[in-house]
C-alpha cells in the first residue's frame, strides 16, 4: 500500500484539498475543491477540474463530508500518514511548518482576530480532522512564514517602538503562494531566473510581493489580511482617519467596522451588487467604474513594489483573477510599457505561460500555482527528519 498526504487549505471562498504522494509530493492521486457562494448559501464542488455538483451550504461540516467521501477513494489503495493545514497567520512564534498539538491549535486561535475570513475556518477543518484521525499526525504551515526574510526596516510602521515589540508589524501573506511562485520560476528560467520580481496574485483576497533572488523583500500585505490592495469584499488599504471617523461621527463599534472591512468592501461594496466582477459585467458602466477603481489599486502597490526593488525584472499572475481574466492582467500589464513591458495579446487571451513577446524587457509569467504541493514538500521533510 502507498503512503500519502492529505492536505487541506481552506481559504476565504475556497476550500481545496489533495491526496498526495508521501515520497513524491508533486504527484497528484485526488484533487478536489468547492467554491462556498456564501450569498446564495451555496457550494459548487469539483473533483479533479470536473464539476460534480451544485449543493447547499450550512457550515464547514458540509465540506468535512465531501473530504470525507473523497478520501474514500484513496483509503483502498494508500496509507494516509500525515495531513496538512494552511493557516494564515503564525504571528511571531511560528516561521516554518510545524506540528499541531494543543499549544500550536491555541496559539492559532488567538491569531484569529488578524485574520477572521481565514484562521477559525482552517480550524475548524484542523479540529476536525485531529479529532477524526487521532492517529494520524496533523502539521500547519502558515502563509507569514515565507515573508521572514523581509528586513526590518521594511516591517516597521510609523509607531511607537513597543507596539513593534509586541508584534505589531508588517507580517505579509499569501506566502504559500508566493512560495509556489517561486518554484514555478526557477523551472521555467533555470538558467536566467530573474533577480527582481514582483508576484501578483489577485483572487478572492489580492496582494503583492517584491521578490528578490527568489526571497521576499517586501510585500503589499501588512498586519492584517485587509492591507494592500482592493479585494473581493475586503478595503485594502484605507487612511486611518477614515476609521476614526466612522468611529467618531457614525458612533460604528468594533464589530460593525471589522464586517464593513471583511465583508462588505472592495468589489462588494464598490458594486453593491457582488464581491465577483462576472455578475456585474451586464452593467457596462458599473462594471467599467468597479474594474477602474480596482486596477488603479493594483497599478499602485504595482510600482510601489518596483520602487523597493529598484527595477523589476519579471511580473507574475496568479489567483482566480490573476490567472482567468486577460481584461484585467491587460490594464495592469499597460501601465509597464514605458519600463519596456511588450504585452503579447493572442498569448494573454489564450491564457499562455509566458504573456510577454521575446523583445520584452519586462517578462510577465501566468503562474497556476499549487498550494497543496508546497505544503505537502514541508511536511514530507519534517517526516524524514523525524
Amino acid at each position: 500500500m502507498g503512503k500519502a498526504l492529505l492536505i487541506i487549505n481552506a481559504g476565504s471562498s475556497t476550500v481545496k484539498w489533495s491526496v498526495l504522494d508521501a515520497d513524491c509530493p508533486t504527484q497528484s492521486l485526488l484533487k478536489a475543491k468547492v467554491e462556498i457562494h456564501f450569498d446564495k448559501k451555496k457550494l459548487t464542488f469539483y473533483q479533479d477540474d470536473v464539476k460534480l455538483s451544485n449543493d447547499s451550504f450550512k457550515d464547514y461540516k458540509d465540506i468535512t463530508t465531501l473530504i470525507l467521501k473523497t478520501l474514500q477513494q484513496c483509503q483502498e489503495t494508500q496509507d494516509i500518514i500525515g495531513m496538512g493545514h494552511r493557516i494564515v497567520h503564525g504571528g511571531l512564534k511560528y516561521h516554518s511548518c510545524s506540528q499541531a498539538d494543543d499549544q500550536v491549535i491555541q496559539d492559532i486561535e488567538n491569531l484569529s482576530i488578524l485574520a477572521p475570513l481565514h484562521q477559525r475556518h482552517a480550524l475548524d477543518y484542523l479540529k476536525f480532522f485531529r479529532s477524526s484521525f487521532p492517529n494520524i499526525p496533523q502539521f500547519c504551515h502558515f502563509d507569514t512564514a515565507f515573508h521572514q526574510s523581509i528586513p526590518y526596516h521594511h516591517r516597521v510602521f510609523g509607531l511607537p517602538q513597543r507596539l513593534a515589540e509586541e508584534g505589531v508589524i508588517k507580517y505579509g501573506f499569501h506566502g504559500i503562494a508566493y512560495e509556489s511562485v517561486v518554484q514555478h520560476l526557477k523551472q521555467r528560467c533555470p538558467t536566467e531566473f530573474p533577480n527582481k520580481v514582483v508576484a501578483i496574485h489577485l483572487g478572492s483576497g489580492c496582494s503583492m510581493a517584491a521578490l528578490k533572488n527568489g526571497k521576499s523583500f517586501d510585500t503589499s500585505m501588512g498586519f492584517s489580511t485587509l492591507d494592500g490592495l482592493i479585494m473581493s469584499t475586503r478595503s485594502g488599504s484605507l487612511d486611518p482617519g477614515a476609521l476614526l471617523f466612522m468611529v467618531n461621527h457614525y458612533k460604528m463599534s468594533y464589530q460593525e467596522i471589522e464586517n464593513l472591512l471583511y465583508h462588505d468592501s472592495g468589489i462588494r461594496g464598490l458594486s453593491g451588487i457582488s464581491s465577483d466582477l462576472r455578475d456585474i459585467e451586464y452593467d457596462s458602466d458599473l462594471f467599467n467604474r468597479v474594474l477602474n477603481i480596482f486596477c488603479h489599486s493594483a497599478v499602485k502597490n504595482l510600482f510601489s513594489l518596483i520602487g523597493v526593488l529598484g527595477g523589476v525584472d519579471a511580473i507574475t499572475f496568479s489567483g482566480g483573477i490573476g490567472e482567468n481574466s486577460s481584461l484585467v492582467r491587460k490594464k495592469i500589464a499597460d501601465r509597464l510599457t514605458w519600463l519596456g513591458l511588450e504585452m503579447d495579446e493572442k498569448a494573454n487571451t489564450s491564457h499562455a505561460s509566458i504573456l510577454t513577446k521575446p523583445t520584452s524587457q519586462i517578462k510577465a509569467f501566468l503562474m497556476s500555482i499549487n498550494e497543496e504541493q508546497v505544503i505537502a514538500f514541508h511536511i514530507q521533510q519534517l517526516l524524514k527528519r523525524g
